[in-house]
């Protein structure tokens, strides 16, 4: 016998650690809006294995795709020494998180063990409003199962996304997973798999390396050289060739990239040096720029005068330089004011009137001017947001593990992933940031990982922070916390729709009446329930207003 029962797509459910409290049978939804669900199910008293054909009936149908949840190792669920109590587990262990595509239209149960299918209803712009059933089926030797779930889509659309999102894109982590040419065919083709998987999944604003981003690279240590702009240094002058450039840029338009974010100028950690550069020299191809090189130094003030004026001509060529996003370097602190302002005046002549940001937590760097466009922790946020900071961004990481703020680890529930809307909507952030999208190396770089064995960056960051898809042998696979996010995103966007036919307030005062309380980082309902109710009543409210 098989048991079979509904669920939100906000519960993770454990192999062999899950209970079912209650299913989860019916949503509304926007027009436009990516609904999904799930299927868990085993095998009871019996120790064969039984295979059920799989099917769909539904208005919905051609919307409608299938994929098995997969379980992965998460040997490092937490920071031993920063956590709290909202997370699934502490231990190591295997938790569910890749969606793979069904291919077969056939599950497996066995014997005392959770297996899940994953739904997803995904409609075009022809979708009319209106209450749509789908039926899946399941029949095996032991009989007929159908699960019923019901979707009521009403007669409003959802907005387009206004946040700007941003995953760090990790290109070289491509090449090297895959062990293929850098820039080859093969690596072009990848590209544009995680680019197109990146858009779906509502990231709209795409690290971009023009020379290979300084980021979690050992003092001293190389990543694969992923520099997308070809450059010369022969007689003490630079050239440079955008061939490859324009190639990246062409598949990110493909796909709906609204903003290109140009690879920091300067290394990590204090923008004590420079980024590594290739050029060919007079003696062949060369690294010119690194660890080796301080930030302050002639040769490279020579190199960003050079450069900096050529590729923004060349973006201003092909019209799009008001989609360019400039860093500095990443997370300066108070111990690094004199590096970084030494670094700022460096671009600054060449960055006039374009957006230059970059992730911190110290207010100082905003108050003195030297980042005018901070990207601030969601832990250290609220300085920020208390003296009226303007466009605003917001971002997490490995150090946001704490204190319940949101976050997306392996082992946290799904509700504390999807509860950032309400936090981004209440506090008017503008932009996020995370950088984890596809970081397949150990922290620091020193050494490739497998993420279907190591989801830790190597039992460095918990799992899960270090990036968000998976590689396939044909494409990407989404994580369910990719997912997730996704859905936050599509809240976020529902909330602005009755906000714009109510008020602000009125919206927030929906959200913290339903809550119980009031919203903020670390402060909300730690229940999926209350998202899924939150979600019925502003689509409740704006039902009535249309």
């Amino acid at each position: 016998m098989s048991n079979f029962y509904l669920l939100s797509s906000l519960e993770k459910v454990l192999p062999r650690k899950y209970e079912v409290v209650k299913e989860h049978t019916e949503q509304t939804a926007l027009l436009g809006e990516r609904v999904s669900f799930q299927i868990t199910y085993k095998s009871e008293k019996e120790w064969t294995k039984r295979t059920y054909n799989v099917s769909v009936s539904s208005p919905l149908g051609k919307y409608i795709t299938l994929r098995d949840v997969k379980n992965v190792p998460a040997e490092f669920p937490a920071y031993y020494d920063k956590h709290d109590d909202d997370y699934i587990t502490l231990d190591a262990t295997i938790m569910p998180d890749i969606l793979m595509p069904n291919t077969t239209d056939t599950i497996e149960t066995v014997y005392e063990e959770w297996r899940t299918l994953w739904v997803t209803v995904e409609p075009d712009e022809g979708l009319a409003a209106g209450v749509y059933p789908v039926k899946i089926v399941f029949e095996g030797d032991d009989g007929r199962f159908e699960k019923v779930f019901t979707i009521k889509y009403i007669n409003a659309r959802l907005p387009e996304q206004k946040l700007k999102f941003t995953q760090w894109f990790h290109g070289d982590c491509i090449a090297t997973y895959y062990g293929i040419e850098m820039f080859s065919e093969e690596h072009w083709k990848r590209l544009e798999d995680f680019i197109k998987t990146a858009v779906h999944g509502g990231i709209n604003t795409i690290l971009t390396p023009v020379v290979t981003p300084p980021l979690d690279t050992a003092v001293g240590g190389e990543r694969p050289t992923i520099q997308l702009v070809d450059m010369t240094f022969k007689g003490g002058k630079w050239g440079f060739k955008f061939d490859k450039l324009d190639r990246f840029i062409d598949i990110c338009l493909k796909y709906g990239v609204k903003h290109f974010e140009i690879a920091h100028l300067f290394t990590q950690w204090g923008a004590y040096y420079t980024p590594k550069v290739v050029a060919e020299t007079e003696e062949g191809l060369k690294r010119i720029f690194g660890w080796d090189v301080a930030s302050d130094s002639k040769e490279y003030a020579d190199y960003i005068d050079a450069f900096l004026p050529a590729l923004i001509s060349h973006f201003k060529s092909r019209k799009i330089d008001d989609m360019l996003i400039f860093h500095v370097s990443d997370e300066p602190t108070d111990a690094h004011l004199e590096s970084y302002s030494k670094c700022k005046a460096l671009v600054s002549k060449h960055l006039e009137g374009y957006r230059v940001t970059d992730a911190l937590t110290q207010y100082s760097f905003y108050e003195n001017g030297l980042v005018e466009h901070p990207v601030v922790g969601i832990d250290h946020i609220m300085p920020f947001i208390e003296k009226k900071v303007p466009d605003l961004w917001a971002y997490y990481c490995c150090a946001q593990s704490n204190d319940y703020l949101s976050n997306r680890f392996i082992a946290q529930p799904s509700y504390r992933n999807r509860i950032i809307a309400t936090q981004l909507f209440k506090y008017y952030i503008t932009g996020f940031l995370q950088w984890g999208y596809n970081f397949y190396y150990s922290q620091f770089s020193t050494h490739p990982i497998d993420p279907y064995r190591e989801t830790g960056a190597d039992m460095a960051f918990p799992s899960g922070d270090s990036f968000s898809v998976y590689p396939t042998k044909d494409g990407v696979a989404e994580s369910l916390r990719f997912v997730v996010f996704y859905e936050a995103l599509q809240d976020l966007s529902a909330f602005e729709l009755l906000a714009s036919l109510t008020t602000k307030d009125e919206t927030v005062k929906l959200i913290e009446e339903t809550a119980g309380m009031t919203i903020d980082f670390s402060n909300y309902p730690k229940s999926a329930d209350y998202i899924l109710e939150l979600r019925r009543k502003v689509n409740e409210e704006i039902e009535k207003r249309i």
